[in-house]
């Protein structure tokens, strides 16, 4: 089990005996091994190379006769053009994760506010766009 879901690279030389079996023993399972590697490879060296590994395993995938990547090569063809927007210029969720720990900070700041009103007017003037006019 271990040998089917480590990353190739990894794998001990017992796994990779492991895996020498299975290939003999059970070629669907090993094709099928062989379609997530090529997914994960492609997602790996992502740009043009990355979209070149994405299209051979999309076809590689519709033309095995294992139903649920024949569903995924269907699922990755509805998806491409984002997944080639991702394979160009990467996942990014920086901007999320700094809104984050700003609204943690706000949250450790209103430990002593008797209710969540204080703490969402708090989150909603610092970070919702607010711009209330100044008094002065």
């Amino acid at each position: 089990m271990w040998a089917l879901r480590t990353d190739y690279a990894r794998l001990t030389p017992g796994q990779r005996g492991a895996l020498a079996v299975i290939a003999a023993d059970n070629k669907q399972l090993y094709k099928g091994y062989l379609i997530r590697e090529q997914l994960r490879e492609a997602i790996k060296v992502k740009g043009e190379d990355g979209k070149k590994l994405l299209r051979g395993m999309i076809a590689w995938a519709y033309r095995c006769r294992i139903p649920e990547f024949a569903r995924l090569a269907r699922t990755l063809s509805r998806f491409r053009d984002l997944i080639y927007h991702t394979l160009d210029h990467g996942p990014s969720n920086g901007r999320a994760e700094a809104l984050n720990s700003r609204l943690n900070a706000l949250i450790t700041r209103a430990r002593g506010f008797r209710g969540a009103a204080s703490l969402i007017a708090m989150a909603e003037f610092a970070h919702g766009g607010l711009c209330p006019e100044s008094p002065y």
